[in-house]
Formats: C-alpha cells, sequence, structure tokens
C-alpha cells in the first residue's frame, strides 16, 4: 500500500502554490527597481478598469466590487488594466542612456506616476461620492419600512428605482471620459518628455519601438518579465 504524503508537506505546496497565484496577479509599481536594475520603469498609460458597482438591496449598500489595494493607490494603477499599456524596461535598457538621461528619465516616469495617480483617484472618488449619496438614500428607505411608513414591497420598489438611478447617475457624471482624457494627457506629456531628451539615433530607436507596440502591446519586445 502506498504511503500518502505527510498533511504537512501537502498543506505547503498549497500555501505556495496560492502565494504564487497573488503575486502573478500583482500590478508592477511604475517606477521601483526591477532585479536590481536602474531602468524599471512601466506606465499603465490610457487602460482603464471601469468601476464595477453591485446594486443596493433593501438591507445592503450600493458597493465597488474593483479590488483597489493601498499599494495600487500609492502606485496610482487603481482602475488599470492588469497589464503595463508601456513596458519601458526593454526598450530604455537597449537606448544606451547616459547617466544625465537616466536621471531625467526618473523624473519624467515620478511626474506620470503622479499624474496618472490623480486622474484614477479622481474618478475613484467622483464614483464614492455618487455612492455615498445613494447609500444614505437606500438607508433612508429602509427607515422608512422599519417605522411601517413603507411596506416592503413599496421600499422594493423604491430600491428598483434608486439602483436604476444610480447606475445612470454614474454614467452622466461623466467621469469615466474625465478619465480617458486625463490619462492621454499625462502618456501624452511623457511620451513628448522622453524624446525631448533622447539623441537623433535613441529617438529613432524609440519611435520604432513604439510603432512596434501596435503589434505588441505593452510593448516587452524581447525582453522578459518576472
Amino acid at each position: 500500500m502506498k504511503r500518502l504524503p505527510k498533511l504537512s508537506i501537502v498543506l505547503s505546496i498549497l500555501v505556495v502554490t496560492f502565494m504564487f497565484g497573488l503575486t502573478s496577479c500583482q500590478k508592477d509599481n511604475p517606477v521601483t527597481t526591477y532585479d536590481n536594475t536602474e531602468l524599471n520603469y512601466v506606465s499603465y498609460g490610457n487602460s482603464i478598469e471601469e468601476a464595477v458597482v453591485s446594486d443596493c438591496t433593501l438591507e445592503t449598500d450600493f458597493a465597488l466590487q474593483n479590488n483597489l489595494t493601498t499599494e495600487e493607490f500609492q502606485n496610482g494603477t487603481i482602475f488599470a488594466s492588469q497589464r503595463p499599456d508601456f513596458d519601458f524596461r526593454f526598450i530604455f535598457g537597449k537606448l544606451n542612456l547616459t547617466d544625465e538621461q537616466k536621471e531625467a528619465i526618473k523624473a519624467i516616469m515620478i511626474a506620470n506616476r503622479d499624474c496618472e495617480r490623480a486622474a484614477r483617484i479622481a474618478y475613484h472618488e467622483t464614483i464614492q461620492n455618487i455612492l455615498q449619496e445613494a447609500n444614505q438614500l437606500r438607508r433612508e428607505i429602509f427607515a422608512k419600512v422599519r417605522s411601517g411608513e413603507y411596506t416592503r414591497k413599496e421600499a422594493m420598489q423604491e430600491i428598483i428605482a434608486l439602483n436604476r438611478a444610480t447606475r445612470q447617475k454614474i454614467q452622466e457624471s461623466g467621469a469615466l471620459e474625465d478619465l480617458r482624457i486625463a490619462l492621454r494627457g499625462c502618456t501624452e506629456t511623457m511620451i513628448a518628455a522622453i524624446k525631448e531628451i533622447l539623441d537623433e539615433e535613441q529617438l529613432e530607436m524609440f519611435e520604432r519601438w513604439l510603432e512596434s507596440r501596435l503589434d505588441n502591446p505593452g510593448g516587452n519586445t524581447g525582453g522578459t518579465r518576472g
């Protein structure tokens, strides 16, 4: 009869597998050192993961369903797709940048991260403000049921109307379009600033890389990812 693996070994394997899954789903920090190199820069650019809102019920509030972590707020990657829009790690490593250019690139990428962060947080705040107002209305409806002013059937009709009105308010707020416009501005400013510090040969290589992104979104052509 074959011996079954020890429980401790099985649990260890499961924990490692789970932690690997969590790590593989984390978004890259736009300006952190990657594999101890000096050129670890990415931008989530124009990518947007639209806010997902759960409807309220008589007893429960509206809530954002997007997984927004503290780290993503700090890095300016909330409401961004899982993969960076621009993965500069490969191309920056090929440009043979001078120390002065590297410092300039660092400043550009920090400014871009801050620009994206401000735009994405503004979107988040708009959605949250709408949901807070709607949740207050939801609680008022529930209070009227408890006081006997509304029957449960009347309250459910109010809840259905509130869900419809809240979704419409989010759509008509223009928050998503404002985010798109702001992110485009961030990206255009970043790309123009990078081009400005490159010499003619570097600029030609960089522009070819930008064009290659049409076939390879993210732009990690020839590079490796962790």
